[in-house]
């Protein structure tokens, strides 16, 4: 256990910090209204429960909008959702019931952040639509988008949609999202995961970040998991798992990268009416298998470089990949300038490749099994001694010949700015650092270290939100207030499973509504066990006054504790203050046998001192004195002095 108890004459002598509220709304409506009227560093929740057909506009900048308990508010029906201010946070909403031909959520402003958000069932053209800067999608799940979407909507039915701006370059991020079972029709039918730009925007910059998420059994939705449509964006250790019917591809837009990413049973990388593609330390491992074959689209290779015509399919550069066990690759004719450098194949049943060599470039790759095509050079043939680590993937093993065996005649990996990408190679897939020198890393998507792995194949339970996998969360066992001597408040409350807490915030509110920060406490580190605390509240304003705990996660999930209401200001002897703050420069002291009150600001000077006949009740004048906060002293028969501090507004 650890205890915190401060007093309120300790609290005089630290810097008073002034915290923003927070407020809890019963309907859309009153929601609405609280929005309208927040302030900077506010946080509204709403309460518990399911609500249809709702409109929302969050116009203001930096406010919290969340559910009391992460997914347990539904917003369901026809939801238009419209965040328009910047630095706003939307959190822990699920929408499972509804069909909309527009927007379920669009951001045009800037610096937001959507986490905890579920989609599964919702039926919309876009369920997010997001045409601000540095906006930020995190820990949320996407999934069992109804197949008719297709047919109703003709085709603009993806999931999370990226609109480039041609001046403005957005840096939006996509991060630690699940997107899985996807139903329909298969193909090409703009069903997409999510879709970076447009046919109209493929040639703005938009350098969008996909780090970190999940996909698995989306080819049914649409061929395409994630459809790059503008330029400089970047996929990052992101793990595609069991989707074999959909590929990651770079549709319409140059100068775009991809890397660290797993391919597992699934497509992997299409490139079509682009240039200039640089995919380096991805996995392929059986990318391309147990596709079903009588959806339409296009073919689901672990590579497939597909010809659109005049001015497409130029410098696709392929550098330190891993290919285990997959189908061939597939190279379309007239597909040119392109590089494949020091990558590792490995078959032991399907050919490597199929196509041609036309256009292609050759240098430092290994090889084991049928190459399919006529390679004269730049691709040696030797067992690169794969073996299944413990993360569930081959790399190579102690005395793999690929080690130490790059080579460097390939072209420079495009470096994206803002982006803090590896363009030199300096990590390898699973995060390790690689020599400095290019001659001295290892051939593959590997570096045969013992370095630990900072990056591995995510499982679905390490995206999307933290209330959809069946973890056991944060509980509150109890929370009690209790006055401690005379002038101090203390909060104890009691969790389990805390694992996952970054910090607790003491909350304190005079009508059970809006609630203020008064304090905060780190959690501590006791895994799946009880542990206490106690922590202190600021001085009393009012005679009642209401508690709770807000807990914020490492990945800033929020959760709240119970209310307990406590009557602060009544001590041992019935010695009650009110009001406080101050109104009307007066304020009334209750009591048993009232002798003296005496008013004393911080440096410690009397600013008014008035003597009491011995009565029960007495209205003590401050007359001109300045904003800010005092000390009253209240002297009764006895000779017992108690004092309470005062806000003068």
């Amino acid at each position: 256990m650890i205890k915190y108890i401060i007093t309120s004459l300790f609290l005089l002598f630290i810097k008073i910090i002034v915290f923003a509220g927070t407020t809890t709304s019963i309907s859309i409506a009153a929601l609405q209204t609280a929005i309208n009227t927040a302030k900077s560093g506010d946080t509204l929740l709403l309460a518990n429960g399911t609500y249809n057909n709702s409109t929302l506009t969050i116009a203001v900048n930096n406010i919290t909008v969340m559910s009391v308990t992460s997914g347990a508010v539904f917003l369901n029906g026809t939801n238009a959702i419209t965040i328009s201010g910047n630095n706003n946070r939307f959190e822990g909403f699920q929408f499972t019931s509804g069909t909309i031909t527009g927007n379920a959520i669009t951001i045009s402003g800037n610096n937001n952040t959507l986490t905890q958000i579920n989609f599964n069932g919702y039926n919309a053209g876009h369920m997010i639509y997001i045409t601000g800067q540095y906006n930020i999608l995190s820990y949320s799940n996407f999934q069992n988008k109804p197949a008719t979407n297709l047919v109703n909507h003709g085709g603009t039915g993806d999931m999370v949609q990226i609109i480039p701006n041609a001046t403005n370059i957005g840096y939006n991020t996509i991060r630690y999202c699940s997107f899985q079972h996807m139903p329909g029709f298969g193909g090409d039918y703009g069903n997409e995961c999510i879709r970076i730009g447009d046919g109209v925007y493929s040639t703005y910059v938009s350098r969008t970040v996909v780090e970190y998420c999940y996909f698995e059994d989306t080819g049914n939705g649409d061929s395409e998991s994630i459809s790059v449509k503008s330029r400089e964006n970047c996929l990052r250790y992101n793990t595609s798992n069991n989707n074999p019917n959909a590929m990651f591809s770079f549709r319409n837009g140059d100068n775009n990268i991809a890397y660290g990413n797993f391919f597992i049973k699934s497509g992997g990388i299409r490139c079509k009416e682009s240039n200039n593609i640089y995919c380096y330390n991805n996995y392929f491992g059986q990318s391309g298998i147990n596709q079903n074959t009588s959806l339409p689209g296009t073919k689901k290779a672990p590579v497939y470089l597909e010809y659109f015509g005049a001015g497409y399919g130029s410098n696709f550069n392929f550098i330190n990949n891993s290919f285990y066990r997959g189908t061939a690759i597939q190279i379309d004719t007239a597909i040119k300038n392109c590089t494949w450098a020091n990558n590792i194949f490995y078959s032991d049943s399907a050919t490597i490749f199929s196509g041609t060599t036309a256009g292609q470039t050759f240098a430092g790759n290994m090889y084991q099994g049928t190459l399919g095509i006529t390679i004269s050079s730049g691709m040696n043939k030797t067992n690169p001694l794969l073996m299944l680590n413990a993360a569930g993937y081959y790399s190579i093993s102690a005395g793999s010949p690929a080690i130490d065996a790059c080579v460097s005649n390939y072209p420079a990996i495009l470096g994206i700015p803002g982006i803090n990408d590896d363009s030199t190679i300096a990590l390898d897939i699973a995060g390790r650092n690689r020599p400095a020198s290019i001659l001295l890393k290892d051939v593959g998507a590997d570096e045969y270290t013992t370095a630990v792995a900072t990056n591995h194949p995510l499982s679905l339970c390490e995206t999307g939100p933290t209330y959809l996998c069946g973890s056991v969360p944060l509980t509150f066992v109890s929370i009690k207030a209790a006055k401690t001597g005379t002038n101090a408040v203390e909060i104890l409350w009691e969790t389990t499973n805390e694992t996952g807490i970054k910090e607790y915030i003491v909350q304190q509110s005079f009508d059970g509504l809006t609630f203020n920060n008064i304090g905060k406490v780190t959690a501590g580190t006791n895994k799946n066990s009880t542990e206490s605390f106690y922590d202190y509240s600021c001085f009393v304003k009012e005679a009642i006054n209401y508690y709770r705990i807000k807990s914020i996660g490492l990945q800033g999930e929020i959760m709240y504790s119970k209310t307990v209401l406590l009557n602060c200001n009544t001590n041992a002897d019935g010695i009650r203050i009110y009001p406080n703050p101050v109104k009307n420069n007066t304020i009334k002291i209750y009591g048993k046998n009232l002798l003296q009150a005496t008013v004393i600001d911080l440096d410690g000077r009397v600013i008014a001192d008035q003597k009491i006949n011995n009565t029960n009740q007495f209205d003590c004048k401050i007359n001109k004195l300045k904003t800010g906060i005092y000390l009253l002293k209240v002297t009764v028969e006895n000779g017992k002095v108690y004092t309470q501090k005062i806000i003068v507004d």
